[in-house]
């Protein structure tokens, strides 16, 4: 895999389980690296981790752990498989100023597709056929002018958004972030859109390790890097309480801005964006109100 010692120790924490980039980074700093940390003592781990965690630092299989990435990446062939480390010239700019930037990103596909300016667009997996055809037609508009659509893979609205993309006809058109391993396609009906992705030279993306299962945690992770790759995020059809509303407070946390699609008062649906919009968000009724919050005009 060719790594560093500096990127084989990141790659190494990244494997330990139970522990977040945020608290990786705080060790960093304790111990001057992450080869240090990974050299530490438990006894020492243990005055900043809980000895739990401690443990599972010095028990971890990182041989085992590597091999596997490298025969993935051999299985499926250079240079459509990619292992990544934070500090890495080819980690993602949109992801760097995190404060919980991933240690390691995996990807599938075209890792040149994190070089086109993005949009996110994410909503219910439970939408509307209306919801989607929108999703559909914004994300295939977007797509047309050049740019790529960054959604998570899920039912619905984000399906929607990455048919859409796909639909322009252009290259690296979307990328799909996983709340899983590279290896693992979630939710499992959506495997050849996965494919379809691939194919058309977009990128399958995701911080999680080869095997790593669709656990209820991994999604509030997966949409943070969602909402920081797309210089704006669009809300189509959400519910108050959704990871669409948590994708796009998110993004505007980070800067980026916000964008909700409004619909009928009596829309559980609509409450989301309409929520977003008293909050200040940006009202989208078609693709010329995204490009005007760019100062973009057709």
């Amino acid at each position: 895999m060719n790594f560093s010692e500096y990127q084989r120790a990141l790659f190494e924490l990244s494997m330990v389980p139970g522990l977040t980039a945020a608290t990786a980074y705080q060790l960093i700093e304790v111990y001057g690296s992450p080869q240090a940390v990974i050299g530490a003592p438990s006894s020492s781990l243990a005055a900043h981790i809980s000895s739990k965690l401690a443990s599972q630092i010095k028990q971890i299989d990182h041989l085992t752990s590597l091999h596997a990435v490298a025969h993935w990446q051999a299985h499926n062939g250079r240079p459509i498989a990619h292992c990544v480390t934070v500090g890495h010239e080819q980690y993602p700019v949109a992801l760097r100023s995190l404060a919980d930037a991933p240690l390691v990103l995996y990807g599938h596909g075209n890792w040149r597709a994190l070089d086109k300016p993005a949009v996110t667009i994410v909503g219910a997996r439970q939408c509307s056929a209306q919801g989607q055809a929108l999703a559909f037609e914004l994300a295939k508009n977007v797509a047309a002018r050049g740019w790529c659509v960054v959604s998570g893979l899920a039912r619905g609205i984000d399906a929607a958004a990455h048919r859409g993309a796909l639909a322009s006809g252009r290259p690296s058109s979307t990328i799909a972030v996983l709340g899983t391993g590279i290896d693992v396609v979630y939710p499992s009906l959506h495997r050849d859109l996965a494919r379809q992705i691939v194919s058309a030279g977009g990128l399958l993306l995701t911080e999680f390790g080869l095997g790593a299962k669709p656990l209820a945690r991994h999604f509030p992770q997966r949409n943070r890097l969602v909402a920081a790759l797309g210089r704006a995020t669009v809300v189509v059809q959400a519910t108050v309480r959704s990871g669409s509303m948590m994708t796009a407070r998110m993004a505007g946390e980070f800067g980026r801005d916000v964008l909700a699609v409004p619909g009928l008062p009596t829309d559980p649906l609509a409450g989301g964006p309409h929520e977003l919009i008293r909050d200040g968000a940006g009202l989208l009724e078609s693709v010329n109100d995204l490009w005007a919050s760019f100062g973009l005009y057709d």
